[in-house]
């Protein structure tokens, strides 16, 4: 070789490459070394052509799939919104084989991500105890705080762990403003959360493995982006759980659940991973509940969730509930008093002349007057769920002050009764004092209106 001038072959990069991997391959081959490869965190992948699991494979007898499907049912259909519950099952059963379908989105093989979850809304209602449900199936509970997960290194940390579900639970309004964010983005699109440079200049990545559900008390980040990567589902109020319904449930035992994982991974190996994921879910719990002999109704049931909802879109949602209860009211209660006269001028009397006493009133400067009394009224009588006069304001913007009557004093909203009837579509836009007054006097022509 010395008196070659060509370039020795380990000098040539890529033919030393291909030289030393065939080495290695003759050397493993003969089994003068042994192959050594990092294990996998627990879960589900997809090399080659298949689903591979690192999952502990059970039996389980005829007796196990149905108490778990009756469990199953039970715990949906006692809910005080079954609905939502349900909804909630068919889109995050899956979650542990999202990091699958990513590798499938990657490879061309498949169009659809699996969405992560969040869920927000009453305390009491079931949000925890629903995830921790979806989680006990696939017999991995990986449950952390939002204090665990709010840094970039701590998400990245626990997104890494396993391909099973991970609760990232009582999430802050934080989050609106934190950097993971954009971890959550990426992983939910990627299949690296992040990457990070060692001191030795080595690039150290964090596998984005997890399917996230998240539980807080508060509204979803108004962040457009984000919600492109979310499910959203909303406990209003009325989805509060009884206080022996929730301790029932916290003594339960939901490894008794464990058969419908088992099920489904055995589907999944047999059929595979589709796009449209969510109706493949209900295609699973069909072949379960079937295999089970158990009747189910909510299989059935509409998908719903409260995704396209942005916070200005459910605050939009708020206020016209609000503005539709008060004209529901005024409708139960006025009636003309000529046979021509408006609805508009009905309800300006009735106001004037304080017919619904200290609940809502106007007076001669056509200020109009709202008490916590007339809120609580139409929470009770048409299911309007401004909380108090500071969540009313927040939401409209009107004055909250003192007000003194010959019955005391009293915390009160103010508006205008323009503003008022402008609200509740009485007028087509917002009039002057003086136009008002001409308009309610039949001085002015505004629109034509439809009388009682």
């Amino acid at each position: 070789m010395g008196h070659n001038h060509k370039k020795p072959y380990v000098l040539q990069l890529g033919i030393g490459l291909q030289i030393l991997t065939a080495v290695l391959s003759y050397y493993l081959s003969k089994g003068w070394f042994e192959e050594k490869i990092e294990d996998l965190p627990p879960g589900f992948y997809h090399f080659d052509k298949l689903i591979a699991s690192k999952f502990e494979e059970k039996p389980y007898s005829q007796e196990e799939l149905k108490k778990a499907a009756l469990f199953l049912n039970d715990y949906i259909m006692s809910h005080p919104n079954a609905q939502l519950i349900s909804s909630i099952i068919k889109a995050g059963l899956l979650l542990p084989l999202s990091y699958a379908q990513k590798q499938m989105v990657h490879q061309g093989k498949l169009r659809q991500r699996m969405k992560y979850l969040f869920l927000y809304g009453e305390t009491k209602s079931g949000k925890t105890t629903t995830a921790t449900l979806l989680a006990s199936i696939w017999g991995q509970v990986n449950k952390i705080s939002y204090a665990s997960f709010n840094t970039e290194a701590r998400a990245g940390k626990h997104l890494s762990s396993s391909t099973h579900i991970l609760i990232v639970d009582e999430v802050s309004k934080d989050l609106e403003t934190s950097t993971v964010k954009e971890i959550l983005k990426y992983a939910q699109e990627d299949l690296i959360a992040r990457s990070i440079q060692s001191k030795s200049l080595k690039q150290i990545h964090y596998p984005a493995l997890a399917g996230i559900i998240m539980t807080s008390n508060t509204h979803f980040p108004s962040d457009p982006a984000l919600l492109e990567r979310f499910l959203v589902f909303h406990f209003r109020k009325s989805d509060k759980i009884s206080l022996d319904k929730r301790q029932r449930y916290e003594r339960e035992d939901f490894r008794v659940l464990e058969p419908l994982g088992q099920f489904a991974w055995n589907y999944i190996k047999e059929h595979g991973l589709h796009d449209d994921y969510i109706n493949y879910t209900i295609e699973i719990l069909k072949a379960f509940y079937k295999t089970a002999e158990v009747e189910v109704e909510w299989l059935d049931w509409e998908f719903t969730h409260d995704t396209a909802e942005t916070e200005e879109e459910q605050e939009y949602k708020k206020e016209a509930e609000f503005f539709n209860a008060v004209l529901k009211f005024f409708l139960q209660y006025i009636r003309p008093k000529e046979k021509e006269e408006t609805l508009a001028k009905s309800i300006y009397t009735a106001l004037m002349s304080r017919q619904f006493g200290r609940w809502i009133w106007a007076d001669d400067d056509l200020f109009v007057y709202i008490s916590k009394d007339f809120l609580l009224e139409l929470k009770r009588s048409y299911r309007c769920e401004i909380k108090d006069l500071e969540d009313l304001k927040e939401l409209t913007g009107w004055k909250k002050m003192y007000k003194r009557d010959p019955e005391g004093r009293v915390w009160v909203l103010q508006t205008t009764i323009m503003e008022l009837f402008y609200k509740l579509n009485l007028t087509p836009q917002l009039l002057t004092t003086y136009e008002f007054l001409d308009w309610i006097n039949n001085r002015l022509t505004i629109k034509e209106e439809v009388p009682f």
